[in-house]
């Protein structure tokens, strides 16, 4: 700003950061959000559960998405611009606190379904004892309605985020392209992220299982076609590990 500026009394508005700066400032705000959000999501299930504490879960995730929101559409205009290359390391950072966020949110969803679990046994055993309250099904019922809607919510953000990740892996494919990289290689990277992929939900199937079994009334039959299961999605973990190591 110059003195004639100041004499005419106008001011001029702060030049906009560069792109890079913006992206950078973004990665480091996912970061902190996924922070926080495990830190509330290891708090569900115990004694430090409360409705205020649900209600900051649930502002968080809804910051955070919006961060990767944000942040997503501004590495697309620094790769449209050429201020950003889609392979560059502001990329790949940003796709690892995408990465970190996306986990957070499926360890928030496993806990919340654990404890809806555990909230439905809990009503089943009351039921059988003759000893339900009016007043507390009522409640009981609106914890279980809001950890659902809780539960629906996350699914909905993993979605979102899965998205992103999609779209950065398509830019890279396309940077690659544009390159001349060979077909091979952008095969193998394919072959890859969709190993990642279905191993991720292997996992997560043999984590779900787990939580079933120790929050479900224990039964002989039960038991053993759960412990196939288990053993049956392990087979398949290491079944795809063995393929992408061939």
């Amino acid at each position: 700003m110059s003195f004639q500026d100041l004499e005419a009394g106008t001011l001029r508005p702060p030049a906009p950061a560069p792109l890079p700066q913006v992206v950078a400032h973004g990665v480091f705000q996912i970061h902190t959000k996924a922070a926080a959000l495990r830190q509330l999501g290891d708090a569900l299930g115990t004694p430090k559960e409360t409705p205020a504490l649900r209600a900051r879960l649930r502002a968080t995730q809804a910051e955070a998405t919006r961060l990767a929101k944000t942040t997503s559409q501004n590495l697309k205009q620094g790769n449209d611009n050429n201020s950003i290359a889609p392979g560059s390391k502001l990329a790949m950072d940003f796709e690892a606190a995408m990465r970190e966020l996306l986990q957070v949110q499926q360890r928030v969803r496993a806990a919340e379904r654990r404890v809806q679990l555990q909230l439905q046994q809990r009503r089943k055993e009351e039921q059988e004892l003759l000893a339900f309250s009016v007043d507390g099904g009522k409640e009981l019922a609106e914890v279980e309605e809001e950890r659902d809607q809780g539960i629906r919510e996350v699914d909905q953000v993993i979605a979102e985020l899965d998205a992103i990740l999609g779209e950065l892996a398509l830019a890279a494919l396309a940077d690659d392209d544009d390159q001349g990289g060979g077909g091979g290689a952008v095969g193998d990277h394919g072959d890859i992220e969709r190993t990642a992929e279905t191993t991720s939900r292997a996992e997560e199937e043999v984590s779900w299982a787990a939580e079933v079994e120790m929050a479900a009334p224990v039964s002989p039959g039960s038991s053993s076609s759960t412990k196939c299961l288990l053993l049956a999605a392990v087979g398949l973990i290491l079944f795809i590990f063995l393929v992408v190591l061939v």
